[in-house]
Order: C-alpha cells, then sequence, then structure tokens
C-alpha cells in the first residue's frame, strides 16, 4: 500500500499534468481565435472590395443605357439637321436633355441602394412614365426594326415608388427584348408593353413581351442571379437590379414563355386604390 507522502506526490504530478494541460488548451484557444479574427478582417476586406467591384458594374451597366439613347438622339438629331426638320431636331434635343437627366438620376439611385439608403418615393402617372421609357429608346425601335404596341390602360392610375428607379427597371426588360429579337429574321419584330389594374386594391401588372428567341424553362430562375447572362459578352446584372428595385417596392418579378415565339417579363406592385 502507497505510503501517504507517495500519495501527495502522485496528487501533486497529476494537477502539475492537468495545469500544463490547460494552459495549452488555452494557448490553442486563443491562437484559434486569433487566427478566426484576422479571417474575419480578411473576408470583411475582400467584401468591401467585392461591393465596390459590384457598385461600379452596375453603375456602368445602367448609366451606359441612358448614353447610347443621347448618342442615338443625337445621330437622329444630325441627320434631321441634313434634311432641315426643325421639328424633329427640337424632339432629339429633348430626348438628350432627358436622357442626360436620367443618367444624373440613376447615378443617385444606384448610389441610394449601395448605401442602403431610402428611395424616394413620389406619386405619379405610371402609363406616362412607362410611355417616357419608349420615347428615349424609339431610335433603338427603328434601328432594330422593331414594332411596337402600346397597350398602357391604367387611364392615370396613380403609383407612389421611386419613378426613376422603375423606369431603370423598364429600360432593362425593353432592352433585354430588343437583345432577344435581333437574330429574328423571319418574322417581324414586335414588342408588346403592357399596364393594367390587377384588382380593386389597386396592384398594377406591368408587361414587356417580344417574340424573339425566348428564355429556357431551366435558365428561367437563373437569370436574376447576379453576373449570370444569357448574352455573349453580357454583365448578368441588368435583371438582378430589376429584381433588387422590384422587391424594395414590395413588389414581384417574373417570367413567362409566349407561343409559338418569345418571352414575357411581368411585374406586379402595389397602387392607390380608386
Amino acid at each position: 500500500m502507497p505510503a501517504p507522502a507517495d500519495l501527495a506526490t502522485d496528487q501533486s504530478l497529476d494537477n502539475e499534468q492537468l495545469y500544463r494541460r490547460y494552459l495549452a488548451e488555452k494557448a490553442r484557444r486563443l491562437q484559434a481565435e486569433e487566427a478566426l479574427r484576422e479571417t474575419e478582417e480578411e473576408l470583411a476586406r475582400l467584401a468591401r472590395i467585392s461591393s465596390m467591384g459590384e457598385f461600379a458594374a452596375s453603375l456602368a451597366h445602367e448609366v451606359s443605357q441612358p448614353l447610347a439613347a443621347i448618342v442615338l438622339q443625337a445621330e437622329v438629331g444630325l441627320m434631321s439637321l441634313q434634311s432641315q426638320n426643325t421639328e424633329r431636331v427640337r424632339d432629339a434635343l429633348q430626348l438628350i436633355r432627358h436622357a442626360g437627366a436620367t443618367a444624373a438620376d440613376v447615378v443617385r439611385s444606384i448610389r441610394g441602394m449601395s448605401c442602403r439608403t431610402n428611395s424616394e418615393p413620389t406619386t405619379f402617372d405610371l402609363d406616362e412614365a412607362l410611355r417616357e421609357v419608349l420615347r428615349m429608346l424609339r431610335a433603338e425601335f427603328h434601328k432594330h426594326g422593331i414594332e411596337v404596341h402600346d397597350a398602357l390602360a391604367l387611364n392615370g392610375h396613380q403609383l407612389c415608388a421611386d419613378r426613376v428607379q422603375l423606369q431603370q427597371v423598364m429600360m432593362n426588360l425593353v432592352l433585354n427584348a430588343i437583345e432577344a429579337m435581333k437574330d429574328v429574321h423571319t418574322r417581324p419584330r414586335q414588342l408588346h408593353v403592357r399596364s393594367v389594374l390587377a384588382d380593386i386594391a389597386g396592384t398594377v401588372r406591368i408587361s414587356v413581351e417580344d417574340n424573339g428567341v425566348g428564355v429556357p424553362a431551366k435558365l428561367a430562375e437563373r437569370l436574376y442571379h447576379p453576373l449570370f447572362s444569357t448574352k455573349p459578352g453580357g454583365t448578368g446584372l441588368g435583371l438582378a437590379i430589376c429584381r433588387t428595385i422590384v422587391q424594395a417596392h414590395n413588389g414581384r418579378i417574373w417570367s413567362t414563355s409566349r407561343q409559338p415565339h418569345g418571352a414575357a417579363f411581368h411585374i406586379s406592385l402595389k397602387g392607390h386604390p380608386g
């Protein structure tokens, strides 16, 4: 039987080993915590870089549209000057002025989204805002031989929303429709833009329909993912931005196939009842 002194010595050794293990475990834990902190800092840095890149890409994508409209209208104005069609020149200059203001508004709008600031809702005639976009893209329709069928039927119904952001969405959808019809050569290229009051609660529905190449069903949901695009050289940001804006307005965006050809994109938004 071990003597009491031996037992005390063994106990002391056990305590010393436990303490050493505790210190070693504590050191490993502190090292792991430090590594985790460094990893979190690096991820935060990469997230900031990614956000800056996304913001720059979004800005370039959105501003390029009104800038393209400015160039097209300038060309129309120059040709009209040669034929001394002063009324056409005046129209082109007005559209250039509007496109320039739109570009500035787009910068403000995207900057606000990147900073997570609130949008600036106003009450406006939705059909008139949609017609404004169609007028601004008139030269683009002419360039690609596209027939535009305007079926806007809200009859002055008002919507409370950020007008510029919703016009961004509309311009994206229309430009996508134009792109989808570029390879159509065996039938007239037709664009249908519709608006309708969907219910007595004031929900409005906007539809942009084309008779282009269509969207495969398996790709329909992926269209709204950032950086996914079915267009060669596309950024994959247009529809992602559209969905962000529509959802920020408590709305919904979705697509359907058209028969026999093409695709339709729909937006539903809460309007003012009555």
